[in-house]
């Protein structure tokens, strides 16, 4: 079973609940164990560097966009609300995935971003841009599979074998 992550934002109300939800189908549905940065808000109180090495060397992250996540996440470095936690954990958290992507040549086999209620493509990172985007709860199936490493698509089913006729064009 693959190791996860998942982080998200913006922290609203009904971001939260999408996040759970993801976590509840992963953990009780499919027997996946998803850490949750919301589930380890008491951990925060150590290292918050080791604590991010620690979730971010998981197999895949999942990143749950919510509604403003760009504006939330990218800009705590711009803003005079410094003093929100999740804002500079969230951004922290962002820096690190956008450097190690930049680092393999833009290439993303690890993060995955998920469209949650209410959130559209102008809200992902363009660094995730190219990436598979999933929306939740539509493409849960997909996500699944992705996680799983099964193939999205099933392969044909094979018919009877064609019958080779040959014919002497000498005569």
């Amino acid at each position: 079973m693959p190791s996860l992550f998942l982080t998200y934002g913006p922290h609203d109300e009904r971001t939260v609940e999408k996040v759970k939800e993801i976590h509840d189908y992963l953990r009780t549905e499919q027997s996946i164990h998803c850490h949750v940065d919301y589930k380890d808000l008491r951990t925060r109180s150590m290292n918050v560097n080791m604590w991010i090495n620690d979730n971010l060397g998981r197999d895949f992250v999942l990143v749950g966009i919510g509604k403003g996540y760009t504006e939330y996440t990218c800009s705590y470095l711009s803003t005079d609300d410094t003093d929100d936690p999740n804002r500079s954990y969230n951004g922290s958290i962002f820096d690190r995935l956008q450097s190690e992507i930049i680092h393999n040549g833009c290439w993303n086999k690890r993060y995955i971003p998920i469209l949650l209620d209410g959130a559209t493509d102008d809200d992902l990172p363009s660094i995730l841009r190219t990436t598979t985007l999933y929306h939740w709860p539509k493409d849960q199936q997909k996500l699944l599979d992705r996680l799983l490493g099964r193939q999205e698509f099933k392969p044909p089913l094979r018919g009877s074998r064609p019958i080779a006729v040959v014919k002497s064009v000498l005569g």
